[in-house]
C-alpha cells in the first residue's frame, strides 16, 4: 500500500507539473490534485524539492525505457526507429521543459534542467547506435561520421524545442522537425539508404502541434 501511495504521489506530481509550472506547484495543490492529505504526502517526501526531484527521476526512467524499447525493436526499420525516437524525444523534452516556464525559483527548475540533460544524453547514445548500425549496413555515405550525425539530429531536436514564438513558424514544431530530419537524411544517406525512406512515415507531414 505504501508503494502504491508513493507511486500515486509521483504520478500526480508529474501530471500537476505538466499542467502548471514549478513556481505555482505546491504541496497543497498536489494534495487537492490527487485527493490525498498533506500529511500523507509528507510521510513519503520531506518537501517540494525532494518530491519534484524524485518525480523527474521516475519520469526520466520511464522515457528512457520506452526509447530503448523502440531502439531495440527489430521489427522496425532503421528510418522508423530513428523517426520514432526523435519524435518521442522531442515531445518529452518539451513536456519536461514546460514546468520551467514562468518559474523564478532556482532549486526546483534545476531538477528539470538536469532531467532534460539526461534525456539529451540518452537520445544521443540511442541515435548514435542506430546511425552506426545503419552506416555499417551501407545506408550512409562513407563521409558521414555516425557520432557527428547523432549530434546534428540532437541539435535539431533541442533547437526546435527551444523555439518560443511558435506562431511565427511556417508549420507546427513537430512537422518542422520531421522535415529537418528528412533533409538531413537525404543529404547523408547512400543510394541504398535513400531507398529506405520510400514509404516511411518520415516523408509524410503530421498535422497538429507537439
Amino acid at each position: 500500500m505504501a508503494d502504491e501511495t508513493r507511486e500515486r504521489i509521483l504520478d500526480g506530481t508529474l501530471e500537476l507539473l505538466g499542467a502548471t509550472n514549478v513556481t505555482d506547484f505546491s504541496m497543497d495543490r498536489l494534495a487537492e490534485w490527487i485527493g490525498l492529505s498533506r500529511k500523507t504526502i509528507y510521510n513519503h517526501f520531506s518537501g517540494k524539492a525532494e518530491l519534484i526531484s524524485a518525480a523527474i527521476a521516475v519520469g526520466m526512467e520511464r522515457i528512457v525505457d520506452t526509447l530503448s524499447t523502440i531502439a531495440n525493436d527489430d521489427s522496425l526499420g532503421f528510418v522508423e526507429r530513428l523517426d520514432q525516437i526523435v519524435e518521442l524525444g522531442f515531445r518529452e523534452m518539451r513536456r519536461l521543459w514546460a514546468p520551467i516556464a514562468g518559474s523564478a525559483g532556482p532549486r526546483s527548475p534545476m531538477e528539470v534542467r538536469t532531467g532534460v540533460r539526461e534525456l539529451n544524453r540518452h537520445l544521443r547514445d540511442l541515435i548514435r547506435g542506430i546511425v552506426a548500425e545503419a552506416a555499417a549496413a551501407g545506408l550512409f555515405t562513407t563521409e558521414v561520421d555516425p557520432h557527428i550525425f547523432a549530434h546534428v539530429i540532437l541539435n535539431m531536436v533541442g533547437g526546435i524545442r527551444c523555439i518560443d514564438d511558435v506562431e511565427a513558424l511556417p508549420c507546427p514544431p513537430l512537422e518542422l522537425l520531421r522535415e529537418s530530419l528528412r533533409v538531413a537524411l537525404v543529404g547523408a544517406l547512400s543510394p541504398r539508404g535513400i531507398a529506405t525512406l520510400q514509404g516511411s512515415q518520415i516523408l509524410s507531414a503530421q498535422e497538429g502541434q507537439a
